[in-house]
């Protein structure tokens, strides 16, 4: 029996990742809403994720598509972390606003 064939999930990937890459702009110009330095971060690393995601569907060779598979993976992991540095720097403001604010 042939396995499926993994193009269709790599293209899942890549326009979900461009589709977020896409929301965030939308935000930011439509809603002025700013993104903090971990966003701009978080929105690279999407970027990023989408070009690998679009290689690996194109390419047919097992062993890169792999490792392009194993790379997605791990800048999935950043993009995570990423969100966690956000929300913990939102934390920081909420709580310590006159910190923040004495920074300026």
């Amino acid at each position: 029996m042939n396995r499926p064939s993994p193009r269709p999930l790599y293209l899942l990937v890549a326009i979900a990742a461009f589709g977020a890459v896409g929301f965030a702009l939308f935000t930011q110009y439509r809603w002025n809403m700013q993104p903090c330095p971990w966003c701009v971060l978080q929105r690279l690393i999407f970027l990023v994720i989408g070009g690998l995601s679009l290689l690996a569907a194109v390419i047919d060779v097992g062993g890169l598509r792999r490792l392009l598979s194993a790379l997605v993976a791990l800048l999935g992991a950043g993009g995570i972390a990423a969100a966690f540095g956000a929300s913990a720097e939102v934390d920081f403001q909420r709580a310590y606003p006159a910190t923040v604010n004495e920074a300026e």
